[in-house]
């Protein structure tokens, strides 16, 4: 279980509970479904979508972090107010946060190789190569005295 910073409230989160793991691809995933869908919005007119297209995204984080996080932690991360740059920014490095939680276990999930491992398996493959060889080679001396 991993301890989070949302805008100055500390969540608790299992980053590698696999219900965890899938709820934050697939809210990452939604996340730049609404960005594409705001962006749109935008594009097609600023003035009368603006404020829309942003209260569309910060609603998307918001909801990203209670299903996350549970019911709740939005209201508790961000208050009553709905301040754009504080959500944004909470989305951001939380998932930063995240992306450097999982990735440093990836190097945990494969142990060091030792040189002498190697070397130990380059030998027996040499070995078994060797021993190949020669009982084709004594194959074939039988074969030639046979004649």
């Amino acid at each position: 279980m991993e301890t989070y910073n949302i805008n100055g409230v500390e969540i608790q989160y299992d980053t590698f509970d696999l219900v965890n793991l899938e709820l934050y691809t697939n809210g990452v995933t939604e996340i730049a479904e609404v960005g594409k869908r705001v962006k749109e919005m935008i594009q097609e007119d600023p003035a009368k979508n603006g404020i829309k297209a942003i209260r569309m995204m910060c609603n998307a984080f918001m909801d990203f972090f209670d299903v996350l996080c549970g019911e709740g932690t939005s209201k508790k991360c961000f208050g009553d107010n709905v301040n754009a740059r504080d959500i944004i920014n909470a989305y951001a490095k939380f998932c930063e946060e995240v992306s450097a939680t999982v990735s440093s276990m990836k190097v945990d999930f494969n142990p060091p190789s030792s040189p002498s491992i190697m070397d130990d398996s380059q030998l027996r493959a040499e070995k078994r190569a060797k021993l190949r060889a020669e009982a084709e080679q004594r194959v074939k001396d039988r074969e030639r005295e046979s004649i």
